[in-house]
């Protein structure tokens, strides 16, 4: 698992009590190690980046985006939308 995976806050949870329900005794490093390899077996979220329209320096404050030729709302958004870096929202 890579270190910006996302997981599910369940399967966290899920995993973290686990952990802590299995593991045997001994010194807290063990502990934090066998919840950390709990952790690291939980299977990433399948998920992209987007970029919400009212973000994205495509679309304007009518809801147009110029890149798809679309109207839209300003919650709609896509995957290959480019985030405004000004805040002009």
């Amino acid at each position: 698992m890579d270190d910006n995976d996302l997981i599910r806050r369940g399967d966290a949870v899920y995993a973290a009590e686990m952990g802590a329900d299995d593991w045997d005794g001994g010194c807290n490093k063990t502990r934090d190690k066998y919840i950390e390899e709990a952790f690291a077996n939980i299977p990433a979220v399948d998920a992209v980046e987007v970029v919400r329209c009212r973000d994205c320096m495509k679309a304007d404050q009518y809801g147009h985006c110029e890149m798809q030729n679309f109207w839209g709302t300003r919650d709609d958004y896509c995957s290959r939308g480019q985030r405004r870096e000004d805040g002009d929202a």
